[in-house]
């Protein structure tokens, strides 16, 4: 049997010799403790780079989310939306879903190009969707070029 009390005034078991089973204990669960926090963290940045918006206004995870290919705002203010490669067009959706009454949300296309699937319908099939009521003033930004690409009917 092997004992290590830790004398606090020297830093030595009671063997006289010098122990780090403590603290190599401590510093090995900080460790696995941090490592298992990084896990856990990895999914929500791996899945944000599916993201192929540049969404600049409101707080992302409260006022708009992205998933499933859909970008969803719902809080109320000012959006600026670009597309984080430029040269990638996407089949994404932009909703805009109203909480609590929301009206007088302003989008701003800064060098959008959404391309809607031609066999999509309903929310797939139309590039901005405003639902619940949603009042949005749409901006296009000087000097971008936008394309937006309905299909299924949607306009």
């Amino acid at each position: 049997m092997i004992s290590a009390t830790r004398s606090k005034a020297r830093g030595t078991t009671t063997g006289g010799e010098r122990s780090g089973l403590g603290l190599r204990a401590t510093l090995a669960a900080a460790m696995a403790l941090a490592a298992m926090a990084l896990c856990l963290a990895l999914p929500a940045q791996a899945h944000a780079i599916d993201n192929p918006f540049d969404v600049k206004g409101g707080t992302e995870g409260s006022d708009w989310t992205y998933t499933d290919d859909v970008l969803t705002i719902t809080g109320r203010g000012n959006y600026t939306i670009s597309m984080k490669d430029a040269a990638s067009p996407t089949t994404a959706t932009i909703v805009v879903h109203p909480s609590n009454g929301m009206t007088g949300t302003t989008l701003t296309l800064a060098g959008v190009h959404i391309t809607c699937d031609p066999s999509a319908k309903g929310t797939k099939g139309a590039p901005i969707i405003m639902k619940g009521g949603a009042g949005i003033y749409l901006w296009i930004a000087e000097g971008s070029t936008n394309t937006l690409e309905a299909s299924g009917g949607n306009a």
